[in-house]
């Protein structure tokens, strides 16, 4: 494929999720008191079996374009080019919102909190960006383009996950090894994707077992995990599974595809608006359910009335808000250095 269809599908499905996910959480969450248990019935295992591995996608599919852009493209050349297009993409922007989401949604303002890089659902902004930096500091080791030296790093990455570093508490750093490896693992497919495609052809069998596996251990941690670690470890297999998953059915979908379903308009908008999305959706979605907001629109009747259609029609409302909200910005000098 000369563009990359997959990058622009699975972007805008892992958008879609992180939309949805925070939606459908915002209904037991506390919200609503009353309803609380009741919503953790209806959809907590919506957001554990069909959600839950949205980050890992989304970070795994950062680290593939990553890999594209600098290998093919040419793009990033110099380490230094590399700190400043990311400290303006990803860091400016993250101190921006992070700020006016502090001011805006009843919180004490805090310096402490605002570089810590852990601020709500910005997090990721300041995670990807160590991502980004650690990825390139990597290439400079010896041997370090070699498939020896990936899988070893890979393995390294993946074995942190389940390991607790100590907390530096900088601009998301403290944070960033819980991620690195869905990013690198994107990084390192990404140049061998003919060759992992056609493995994985001729292993169909194994991926309906990974897709099997997935299913059973998320059913095991939601049951039967005896701890909060527990459930973290088993998910870390699971997610490993479920996005090896994904990025292969939709390359299958579109390479076997009579039609160009995946040149879609929407996908197009969505991939073009992911960073906006991301960056406003949950703000909008705290401000909509503010009690100022909760009590003008008697949002907590609507919600204790209509427990299916309330859920959906408020993802809805916020998915669609945040991309009118997005291009709204994308029309000004100061959005489009924003999240252009």
């Amino acid at each position: 494929m000369k563009k990359l269809y997959d990058v622009v599908v699975i972007r805008s499905l892992a958008t879609v999720m992180v939309v949805a996910f925070h939606a459908y959480g915002m209904m037991y969450w506390g919200k609503f008191p009353d309803m609380t248990e009741k919503y953790n019935d209806l959809y907590f295992g919506i957001n554990q079996f069909v959600l839950n591995f949205r980050m890992p996608l989304f970070v795994f599919i950062s680290g593939f374009l990553f890999s594209y852009l600098e290998r093919e493209k040419g793009k990033y050349p110099t380490f230094i080019g590399l700190l400043k297009n990311k400290f303006k993409r990803l860091i400016i922007p993250y101190l921006v919102f992070a700020t006016i989401y502090m001011l805006t949604t009843g919180m004490d303002f805090s310096f402490k909190i605002l570089l810590s890089g852990w601020l709500a659902h910005l997090w990721f902004i300041t995670t990807l960006f160590w991502c980004f930096i650690f990825t390139r500091l990597s290439s400079f080791v010896p041997y370090s383009h070699t498939p020896h030296f990936k899988i070893v790093l890979l393995g390294i990455s993946f074995i942190a996950l389940f390991i607790n570093l100590p907390k530096l508490g900088l601009l998301g750093i403290q944070y960033f090894q819980e991620w690195f490896f869905w990013f690198y693992l994107g990084y390192t497919i990404s140049p061998y994707r003919e060759q992992l495609y056609s493995y994985l052809s001729k292993r169909k069998i194994w991926l309906l077992v990974f897709a099997t596996v997935y299913c059973a251990e998320l059913l095991y941690t939601l049951r039967f995990a005896e701890s909060e670690e527990e459930r973290g470890y088993l998910m870390h297999f699971a997610h490993l599974a479920i996005v090896l998953l994904i990025w292969y059915i939709i390359n299958w979908a579109i390479r076997h595809s009579t039609k160009t379903w995946y040149e879609n308009a929407i996908f197009r908008e969505l991939n073009r608006t992911s960073y906006g999305i991301y960056v406003l959706h949950y703000w909008i979605q705290t401000m909509l359910l503010s009690s100022s907001v909760m009590q003008l629109l008697n949002i907590e009747t609507l919600a204790t009335k209509h427990v299916y259609i309330f859920p959906f029609l408020f993802f809805l409302l916020s998915l669609t808000a945040s991309y009118i909200g997005t291009k709204m910005l994308l029309k000004t000098r100061v959005g489009r250095f924003l999240i252009g």
